[in-house]
């Protein structure tokens, strides 16, 4: 089986993003993995974005070695690294840390690099639990529960990764004190702007400098 690369894209967001779900699929393509946009949501009285954990869990499920979690705001734009070493020697997932957060290792789940381990497995089945639960239903979403397994868990075989490592916000709609570099792997255009912003910014600052 080949390795993932898999993201979201509901109907009425996909025409206004799909300049991002496109660097998705060359990124995949270049980097011999198979690109899976999921159109439905899974937990229909939720938020989409919390079915990327049901996403995710399908993914580990169907026995994917390796995979690559990716919201339809992130795009890739250094095709030559390879997101996977992230993993060596003994993690199941990389994600980014957020530097505006002190006080823990807060990181993003908005970009997540996977590998299929038992623990992989047990925690991602923790995240539907606490999703399926009902809790938590305003934002921030799947990622408050994220966060909090985090904690629990203390980081345990978690890669917290760096604005170097794994990408980071752009600073023309929301940033966390990192600023994007030439020669990042990744770029996540998240935070209080619309799906035309978002393409508009990536077309304008990122795409013309991705290293493939």
């Amino acid at each position: 089986m080949k390795p993932l690369l898999i993201t979201i894209a509901t109907d009425n967001i996909r025409k206004d993003c799909q300049v991002i779900l496109d660097n998705q699929a060359e990124y995949a393509a270049a980097r011999g993995m198979e690109h899976r946009i999921t159109t439905e949501i899974h937990w229909t009285d939720l938020h989409p974005s919390f079915s990327k954990v049901w996403e995710i869990h399908r993914a580990l499920e169907e026995g994917a070695e390796y995979f690559i979690w990716a919201d339809s705001d992130v795009a890739f734009t250094n095709f030559k690294i390879d997101l996977f070493k992230l993993l060596t020697p003994d993690y199941f997932l990389a994600a980014y840390r957020q530097t505006n957060w002190k006080s823990w290792a807060y990181l993003c789940c908005g970009l997540q690099v996977f590998k299929n381990t038992p623990q992989a497995r047990a925690y991602v089945a923790e995240w539907v639990k606490r999703v399926e639960g009902r809790f938590m239903k305003d934002h921030p979403f799947e990622q408050w529960y994220f966060d909090e397994i985090l904690r629990e868990t203390k980081w345990a075989n978690i890669r917290c990764c760096t604005g170097v490592e794994i990408g980071c916000f752009s600073k023309e709609i929301w940033h966390d004190g990192t600023l994007w570099q030439k020669g990042y792997p990744s770029v996540h255009l998240g935070g209080p702007a619309t799906w035309e912003r978002r393409a508009e910014v990536f077309r304008t600052h990122y795409a013309p400098f991705i290293v493939r």
